[in-house]
């Protein structure tokens, strides 16, 4: 009979550390990027430029409907057929990235949808103009409206950076894949990093909790 002992892959506790940075590091730059590029997309959606906005759409539900794993073997193996050899950690926050910025950019398109065009006339009666009129009048409170969705998000993101273990990307499953194959202690394995993976996701919603919670008393 299988007898459950934690204490059997205890000696591989010393490289989580490092796994557990990958992951996080992983996740953050492909936040930070894939939201600086659903800006743009989500702004092109909502324009009346009719080959911005085909674009855009085209971009996002390209994106949207190719599953994580088929971008990372494009960016990976397909793009170093091409003669363009990625790294694999790059190859998978290009992946991210690309995949993150379809679903962001829908996030930050329906917050812009929450804004009366009147408030934009009002601050250009006020003497704002351009980006004045952008950077204080309306992205302030598009921010306020998408803080609940984009705190969903950020968790995928999260999760989804699991999938670059499949190309050696020395993350969190890949301590878990690599301690279940050496120790055979597989369940052991898989328990400790779904329990690292609950108690990141569950930083990163309390996080987002706060700066909601900040963002609300703020607004009065």
């Amino acid at each position: 009979m299988y007898q459950f002992s934690l204490y059997a892959i205890c000696q591989y506790f010393g490289l989580l550390p490092a796994a557990i940075g990958v992951t996080l590091e992983l996740s953050a730059i492909a936040l930070v990027a894939s939201t600086a590029l659903a800006l743009p997309i989500a702004k092109a959606r909502m324009s009346g430029w009719r080959i911005a906005a085909l674009t855009a759409r085209a971009y996002v539900e390209l994106f949207r409907n190719i599953p994580l794993l088929v971008l990372l073997y494009v960016y990976y193996f397909g793009l170093a057929e091409a003669g363009l050899h990625l790294s694999n950690f790059w190859a998978a926050v290009l992946a991210l990235i690309t995949n993150a910025a379809a679903y962001a950019s829908e996030i930050i398109r329906a917050g812009y949808s929450t804004i009366p065009l009147g408030q934009r006339e009002a601050a250009r009666s006020l003497g704002l103009r351009g980006w004045h009129v952008e950077a204080f009048v309306v992205l302030p409170q598009v921010v306020r409206v998408i803080i609940p969705p984009f705190a969903n998000h950020c968790i995928g993101v999260l999760i989804g950076s699991s999938i670059a273990a499949v190309i050696g990307v020395g993350d969190l499953s890949d301590w878990m894949l690599a301690t279940g194959s050496e120790s055979f202690r597989y369940m052991e394995s898989f328990l400790v990093a779904a329990l690292i993976y609950v108690a990141l996701c569950q930083a990163v919603a309390v996080m987002m909790a706060a700066l909601d919670r900040r963002n609300r008393t703020a607004a009065g």
